[in-house]
């Protein structure tokens, strides 16, 4: 049983000292910056996305729009260039967030005898996006249809 309101314990139960209480915090505060690298991972992964989604859909959008043959304001390379540098810096952000997350948990793991898993569903998630991130990019290289 914990303390009532007014500070007072109950007789069935004896007072935490202070170093249960502080080992307790600490180890809350950890799991914090645990759940925190998680959080971090998954905007990366976000953000990631949306830049390859974001490329590719700008690809085939002027990929279309140049192939028509009033438009001169957009050279045939154009979309090109634009995709493959969007889906790139998705990749690359993607990989950025994963290298910091696994840098963050393995400095968890040296201060806790608990460890944390570097491997879970989100670095899975990042993961997969990161291979179809690099399969996109390749697609659009090497000028072949996805589907």
């Amino acid at each position: 049983m914990r303390a009532s309101y007014s500070g007072k314990t109950s007789m069935a139960t004896k007072p935490r000292s202070s170093n249960d209480l502080s080992e307790e915090r600490t180890d809350l505060s950890l799991e914090r910056t645990a759940l925190a690298a998680t959080r971090t991972l998954l905007a990366w992964i976000r953000t990631g996305l949306s830049l390859i989604a974001f490329g590719f859909t700008i690809y085939e959008f002027l990929k279309v729009f140049a192939s028509r043959p009033m438009t001169d304001a957009i050279s045939s390379h154009g979309p090109r260039r634009i995709g493959l540098f969007l889906i790139a810096l998705g990749v690359i952000s993607i990989a950025f967030g994963t290298l910091e997350y696994c840098r963050m948990i393995a400095q968890l793991n040296q201060l806790t005898s608990r460890p944390y898993r570097m491997i879970n569903a989100s670095a899975i998630m990042g993961f997969s996006i990161g291979l179809l991130g690099v399969f996109l990019f390749i697609t659009i290289l090497l000028n072949t249809e996805v589907i």
